[in-house]
C-alpha cells in the first residue's frame, strides 16, 4: 500500500509539472519573432509584451541587408485605447532602428505597431493584424513573499488535484477509498483557494493595481473567472463527500463521488489550459 501510494506522489508530481509548463507555454505574454522582407533586406521585430514601472519600453527593429541604413520606421502606439500617437524611430547604427515608447502607469495597456519606410514610401508593416498593433502591459513589482506562496499553493492545488483522480479512479472502481479521496478533494480546493483567489487577488493589485480582482462579477480578466469555475466545481465535490470525514455515508453513490471528483479535474484541466492574463 505504502509503495503505491508513493508511486501516485511521483506521477501526480510529473503530471502537475507537465500541466504547468504546458499552461506556460500557451501563453499569450511571451514574445513574438516578427521578420518582414523588404527589397532585399530582412527586418526583424521581437515584440515587447511588459514594462516594468520606472521603465521606459525600447522597440528595435534588426535589419539585414547592404541598404539596411536606407530604411526608416515610424513608431506608432495608442494607450489605454486612447488616440493613436506616432513617434520616428532613430538608427542607433545602421542595422538597428529603436524607438522608445513612453512610461506607463501600472495596469496600463498599450498596443503599438510599425511602419517600415524606404524613399518616403511605407515598405511594409508590423502589427499584430490590420487593426490593432502589439499589445504591451505596465506591470508593477510582485514581492516575493506574496509571489512564492501563490506559485506553491497553485501547484499543491494541481498535485493534490491528480491525487484525487487517482482515489476517483478507485471509487468508479469499486474501491472504497471514501475518504483518502475527500482528504484529496479537501486539500485541492483549499490550496487553490487560497494561492489563486486570496493570495492571488494580492498578486493581481501588486501587477495591475487597481482593487485586484478581475473575475466575475466585478472584472473581465479570464484568469480569475477560470479560477472561479474551477473551484467551484471543487467545492461542491468537497461539500458532497464530507460526510466521509465522520464515517457517515455519503448521500450519493461512491462511484457517483467518483465521477464527481473526475468532472472537477477535468474542468480544471481545462482552465489551465487557457491562456493566461486573456480578457473577456
Amino acid at each position: 500500500m505504502a509503495k503505491k501510494i508513493l508511486v501516485r506522489i511521483i506521477i501526480s508530481a510529473i503530471l502537475t509539472i507537465v500541466l504547468l509548463g504546458i499552461s506556460r507555454k500557451m501563453s499569450t505574454r511571451h514574445s513574438q519573432e516578427i521578420i518582414r522582407p523588404i527589397d532585399g533586406i530582412i527586418a526583424t521585430h521581437v515584440t515587447v509584451t511588459e514594462s516594468k514601472l520606472g521603465q521606459m519600453p525600447v522597440i528595435l527593429v534588426k535589419l539585414t541587408g547592404d541598404q539596411s541604413a536606407a530604411i526608416g520606421g515610424n513608431l506608432y502606439y495608442s494607450l489605454d485605447n486612447g488616440p493613436e500617437l506616432s513617434i520616428m524611430m532613430n538608427h542607433s547604427d545602421d542595422n538597428t532602428l529603436v524607438g522608445n515608447l513612453p512610461d506607463g502607469e501600472i495596469g496600463q495597456r498599450l498596443r503599438y505597431r510599425i511602419d517600415l519606410i524606404m524613399n518616403d514610401t511605407v515598405k511594409t508593416s508590423m502589427s499584430q493584424d490590420s487593426s490593432l498593433g502589439f499589445l504591451l502591459k505596465y506591470k508593477g513589482h510582485v514581492s516575493a513573499f506574496i509571489i512564492i506562496p501563490h506559485i506553491i499553493l497553485l501547484f499543491a492545488s494541481i498535485f493534490c488535484g491528480f491525487l484525487a483522480v487517482f482515489y476517483g479512479i478507485d471509487l468508479l472502481t469499486g474501491k472504497k477509498q471514501v475518504k483518502q479521496a475527500a482528504i484529496a478533494v479537501l486539500l485541492t480546493f483549499f490550496c487553490g483557494f487560497i494561492g489563486g483567489i486570496i493570495i492571488g487577488i494580492e498578486v493581481t493589485h501588486e501587477v495591475f493595481g487597481g482593487s485586484g480582482w478581475g473575475g466575475w462579477p466585478v472584472g473581465k480578466d479570464i484568469t480569475d473567472t477560470k479560477t472561479e469555475v474551477f473551484l467551484l466545481f471543487w467545492l461542491v465535490t468537497m461539500i458532497f463527500g464530507w460526510a466521509s470525514f465522520s464515517g457517515k455515508k455519503l448521500a450519493i453513490s461512491n462511484k457517483v463521488y467518483g465521477m464527481m471528483i473526475m468532472i472537477s479535474f477535468l474542468v480544471t484541466l481545462a482552465a489551465f489550459l487557457i491562456p493566461h492574463s486573456l480578457e473577456l
